[in-house]
């Protein structure tokens, strides 16, 4: 067994033991699902592996809301269940591929006089290198929360005929975007297609490298995800300050906003939220000063990707505002017309235009996210140079102005000068001798 799902097991057996109160991890089975999915997706051994980590996944997300300790026991034996078969799935195929293993070895091979006595630990390194995978795991320390991911490979970009018109569309030409939505992306300077594309994220969630409580450090901006244990407001000196402490699961940290009271009533106990900011200190405490905040969703947490944050406006939240903004980016990105020569583009190593909108938007890393960025600020340093090279152009290409000299004027003046002029002076002037 995987040591995830050996960690499952433990967990399972836990809660089956305290009675269904769904107090075998601190936070709930469903905080544990956070953290559980990601490392047992990673570790899968085969497609039906995948699956039965989703239909687990979505078991241990919606166990808090069952209606009783009953429905509570039979999700809990269902999946004990699940994980016996696939203890014995697993068993069978790694005791198949040993046979087949030993049915090829040459006969001289199989003849060689085994060693008389071998130590616990080679024997065990010898199971692991003929199975898949070690069948048990005893007393081995629980694995780090967080799991490392191979590298997603980029999405295939189309190239598609550049189409400004279209660009030039109002946002009501987009797939569930009525005359309520647009005017309220209008607020954000969105009313046509084109200036969606431009409004970019003001920050990103980034479900990849999610850090648990107990790991964080003074001065690192992350981004964490927890349950609300309390909230609370007080008030001192005419300023109000609200106080929650959030758990994950491994340790719990205090988030603290000032002048916000309204706050006590989004965030409230058991409310799933993510945190963004940089970690404090107080009284020797780690804390998060007015960090950003939303509300968990499962699903990016689920794919383990990097979720944008849109500026958002009344009567416009993050969910629909990503729905649009997608829908915009897959159809309408590609069809950006790139102004930039391909000479140029290749020569500094930058993406496309429309690769750089979509990874810009929706990244596939953090390195493409920078690669978009970067492609997006050379476009405007680019295009400023272009202007300001055509204004000099413009001022050089106009004739000099001949200022007319009166010489009786100009020669008692330079008669009257305590020093004589330097050679300096223009040709075209007369110089007293």
């Amino acid at each position: 067994m995987s040591r995830s799902f050996n960690r499952l097991q433990r967990v399972l057996d836990l809660e089956a033991k305290q009675g269904y109160k769904n107090t075998a991890v601190v936070g709930g089975i469903r905080q544990f699902a956070t953290f559980w999915v990601g490392q047992a997706r990673d570790e899968a051994g085969d497609e039906l592996d995948a699956a039965l980590v989703e239909q687990i996944a979505d078991v241990l997300a919606g166990y808090d809301r069952l209606p009783g300790p009953e429905a509570r026991a039979k999700a809990i034996t269902d999946l004990v269940m699940q994980l016996q078969r696939r203890e014995e799935r697993v068993g069978k195929t790694s005791d198949k591929g040993q046979r087949t293993k030993d049915e090829k070895r040459p006969q001289a091979e199989a003849r060689k006089p085994k060693p008389e006595a071998q130590s616990p630990k080679s024997d065990h390194a010898s199971r692991i290198t003929h199975h898949a995978s070690p069948i048990t795991e005893p007393d081995e320390p629980p694995p780090p929360l967080e799991p490392e991911e191979a590298p997603r490979p980029k999405r295939t970009f189309k190239q598609v005929e550049p189409d400004p018109e279209g660009l030039a569309q109002s946002v009501t030409a987009l797939k569930g975007v009525g005359p309520k939505i647009a005017e309220q992306l209008g607020k954000l300077g969105a009313a046509t297609i084109w200036e969606l594309l431009y409004t970019f994220p003001r920050r990103y969630d980034d479900y990849t490298l999610m850090k648990p409580i107990n790991r964080l450090q003074y001065g690192e901006a992350v981004t964490v995800i927890g349950t609300i244990w309390e909230t609370r407001a007080r008030r001192t000196n005419n300023r109000v300050i609200v106080q929650s402490t959030i758990s994950d699961g491994t340790g719990n940290i205090q988030a603290t906003w000032f002048n916000q009271p309204w706050l006590t009533e989004s965030l409230k106990a058991g409310t799933q939220i993510v945190l963004s900011g940089t970690v404090d200190q107080f009284l020797g405490r780690l804390v998060f000063n007015s960090p950003d905040w939303e509300l968990l969703e499962l699903d990016p947490l689920k794919t383990r990707r990097i979720v944008p944050v849109y500026p958002l406006t009344k009567g416009l939240n993050g969910n629909k505002m990503r729905e649009v903004m997608r829908t915009a980016v897959d159809h309408w990105a590609p069809r950006v017309p790139d102004p930039l020569p391909t000479g140029v583009r290749q020569r500094q190593n930058l993406d496309m235009l429309p690769v750089a909108l979509e990874q810009t938007h929706f990244p596939d890393s953090q390195q493409e996210l920078h690669n978009g960025r970067r492609r997006l600020i050379f476009d405007e340093l680019f295009l400023l140079q272009l202007g300001m090279a055509g204004s000099r152009r413009e001022w050089q290409s106009q004739p000099g102005i001949r200022i007319e000299t009166d010489e009786s004027v100009l020669t008692p003046f330079q008669e009257a000068l305590p020093f004589a002029l330097t050679r300096l002076w223009p040709t075209w002037l007369p110089v007293c001798p």
